[in-house]
């Protein structure tokens, strides 16, 4: 029998399948034929119409067919990770931190009592208890209370490393009434920032004074003054000395017409001399403590003796009692070519 079906699909297939094409042609000719044989003259037009058939066939256009689609199984795609090495983290910059932590008051401690209109340096000595250094681009800065005549920053003086201590300077002026007075003080870094003491670094550190009346000196120094047991500053400050000139401890003042208490002998700090004048005393002191008070130079050996300013290099400390029979005491803080000294004065 002829399988009409694979026909059928031959001519599905197109111009691929032709030869089947033409054989499918040729059983379906053989199919038209009777089994018994046919009329007369039946076979020759019926093989002619099958040449005919395969002829067309054999000539028709080769038009592509899509091939049917075989069914497939769907497999997961897989995505295949590029291989690269691990990203580095950027190096985040170095982050310091600035704290400050109160070592002492190396100057006017709270409650002195200081004489209405005063001058008087305050020093604190404070240490880096942080991680950043301290440059000249750091400052002490007034942050609140009483301003008491202070510049409103001091830029530091030298460079303070982590762990390391510094004394900070700054020069005021009591008040003209008398009470109680306080002032706040903080450091700035390069930044502007704004730091102090204490665990979190953001505490002020201050200086507190009484302005009591004025005391009237005695007209002629005592041999053994009595100091009371709160000292009065009288005057306190920080003066350049040039050679061949003269003080006055009890003033500040730089060249008096009178009442001089030491004289800058010679022509500078490498050969000069510091001589006492008009009755003062001088006598070099060595701490502890760190700096005197008037006690400390009462009992210092003061002298009528010259010192010689080369032995007086910076941080020298020498105790005084002026003319007027005040004790006080000054630091060498430069001795180039002039005596830097930052003096303070009391009250007997």
């Amino acid at each position: 029998m002829f399988n009409h079906g694979v026909c059928g699909r031959a001519l599905r297939r197109g111009a691929a399948r032709r030869g089947v094409v033409a054989l499918c042609a040729l059983g379906l000719a053989g199919c038209s034929l009777p089994l018994g044989g046919g009329p007369a003259g039946s076979g020759p037009a019926t093989l002619t119409a099958v040449a005919v058939a395969i002829r067309t066939v054999a000539t028709m256009p080769s038009t592509p067919i899509t091939p049917d689609a075989l069914p497939t199984e769907s497999l997961p795609a897989v995505t295949q990770a590029a291989s690269a090495a691990p990203a580095t983290p950027p190096a985040s910059p170095s982050i310091c931190t600035d704290r400050a932590s109160f070592v002492s008051d190396a100057t006017i401690r709270d409650f002195s009592e200081i004489a209405p209109g005063a001058a008087f340096v305050k020093i604190w000595r404070l240490e880096n208890a942080g991680t950043c250094t301290w440059t000249q681009e750091y400052a002490l800065v007034f942050f609140g209370g009483e301003r008491m005549s202070a510049a409103s920053a001091v830029p530091l003086s030298a460079t303070v490393g982590p762990g390391m201590q510094v004394d900070l300077p700054v020069d005021m002026l009591a008040p003209s009434a008398p009470g109680t007075y306080q002032s706040f003080w903080r450091l700035r870094s390069r930044t502007g920032a704004l730091f102090g003491i204490g665990p979190g670094g953001n505490e002020s550190f201050w200086v507190k004074i009484v302005v009591v009346a004025a005391l009237t000196p005695s007209a002629s120094p005592s041999p053994s003054p009595t100091v009371s047991p709160t000292p009065v500053v009288v005057a306190a400050g920080t003066v350049d000395l040039p050679a061949a000139s003269s003080l006055d401890l009890d003033t500040g003042a730089v060249g008096p017409p009178s009442g001089a208490d030491v004289s800058f002998l010679g022509s500078g700090a490498a050969d000069g001399s510091l001589s006492p004048a008009t009755g003062a005393r001088l006598a070099r002191y060595s701490p502890p403590p760190p700096l005197p008070g008037p006690v400390d130079c009462l009992s210092a050996p003061l002298s009528l003796d010259a010192l010689p300013t080369a032995g007086l290099a910076p941080g020298s400390l020498v105790c005084y009692l002026t003319d007027q029979g005040r004790p006080g005491y000054f630091e060498v803080t430069d001795a180039t070519t002039v005596l830097r000294l930052r003096y303070t004065t009391w009250n007997p």
